[in-house]
């Protein structure tokens, strides 16, 4: 075990630590949470992302002083969500078709199983 002097480290500067560092945690996470609002916000305007809200999301990761590393994984995630959101409702399109093609107007059993297709692939 590893004998620190006795000056070194009372328990007012480990407990200032302690804070601080939980400060500077806590303020990572709320630039996290942040750019996950802007980015968000971003794909909400424009998808998939043009190269101006690309430079300007950089311009924000910036401001934020968030590294690559740090909204890669913010940016995958809503990328992989609105990638499946997109899928179901191409899924829903060619349902639709089906049941339009094969007879149209659409009975009121079709439009029910259709709309219970519809609820449960959201």
């Amino acid at each position: 075990m590893v004998q620190l002097p006795e000056n070194c480290c009372k328990n007012e500067d480990l407990a200032a630590i302690e804070n601080s560092l939980i400060a500077e945690m806590e303020a990572y996470r709320q630039k996290l949470q942040q750019y996950e609002q802007i980015f968000t916000r971003a794909t909400q305007q424009e998808y998939p992302l043009g190269e101006v809200k690309r430079n300007e999301l950089r311009q924000e990761q910036q401001n934020l002083s968030l590294k690559n590393e740090d909204i890669v994984p913010i940016e995958t995630r809503i990328t992989a969500e609105i990638e499946a959101y997109l899928q179901k409702i191409q899924q829903y399109e060619q349902v639709f078709i089906r049941a339009t093609q094969q007879q149209y107007p659409l009975s009121t059993i079709q439009r029910i199983c259709f709309t219970i297709r519809r609820t449960k692939s959201m």
